[in-house]
């Protein structure tokens, strides 16, 4: 044992009837859509977080710092936030029974991901 850490140990007895039983969970969870609306309204989470901890982007780069021109003029606090119509646009739908697609109606919010 490593000083410090506490070990919790599991067992797992894993009978062919358990796996299928879970299995068949999992795919209920899929087809009924409980499992994608869940992780429609993390990603929401995450992406709403993202703007107000300014950054970083989806694949962990950091944003690019404002411009000292932009910074005269900036309003609200940090970067996107202005009155909170991009963080607050943010949402997501099902598409199809197997996808999930998060975005906003904000026009400009296309221009902030894609550069």
């Amino acid at each position: 044992m490593i000083p410090g850490n506490d070990i919790i140990q599991l067992h797992l007895d894993l009978t062919e009837d358990t796996v299928q039983k879970g299995m068949e969970r999992m795919i209920a969870g899929i087809q009924s859509g409980r499992i994608l609306r869940g992780i429609g309204e993390e990603a929401k989470k995450a992406a709403q977080a993202r703007i107000l901890q300014g950054g970083p982007d989806p694949d962990g780069q950091n944003w690019v710092a404002l411009a000292a021109r932009t910074l005269k003029t900036k309003k609200g606090k940090g970067m996107l936030r202005e009155h909170g119509d991009l963080m607050g646009s943010i949402t997501w739908q099902m598409e199809g029974q197997d996808a999930v697609a998060i975005g906003s109606r904000m026009i400009y919010a296309r221009i902030h991901q894609k550069g």
